[in-house]
């Protein structure tokens, strides 16, 4: 998987590493291309768009309470993508979204891997 981050400030290009590096570790995203691009927008904490194939982008609201916050926005995008690209989720999928990016970033915080 490759990467692109756009938009961001330091602190939000490292979280989103982080996310990405976890998520390249764990999920089966070979061959894809991911652009994560940060914009002021209130409408959403984000939401993520397929433009090809294997080519997604995610945008992320730059108006967030929270680091935390962000971190499982982010999360929830990826997990989309890994849904999507092995067609394994439930109904619209955002129940698991939600719950495994809570989980994820939980576990990413508490073991300090952000």
């Amino acid at each position: 998987m490759s990467y692109e981050i756009v938009g961001a400030n330091r602190t939000e290009k490292h979280i989103s590493e982080c996310c990405l590096k976890w998520c390249i570790a764990k999920f089966p995203l070979n061959r894809i291309k991911i652009k994560v691009r940060f914009a002021n927008i209130k409408s959403a904490h984000g939401w993520v768009e397929q433009k090809e194939k294997r080519e997604f982008v995610i945008t992320i609201s730059k108006d967030y309470e929270y680091l935390s916050e962000l971190t499982s926005t982010i999360l929830h995008e990826l997990i989309h993508i890994k849904q999507w690209v092995t067609k394994e989720y439930d109904g619209d999928g955002e129940e698991e979204a939600d719950v495994q990016s809570r989980k994820i970033a939980n576990m990413l915080w508490n073991a300090s891997l952000i």
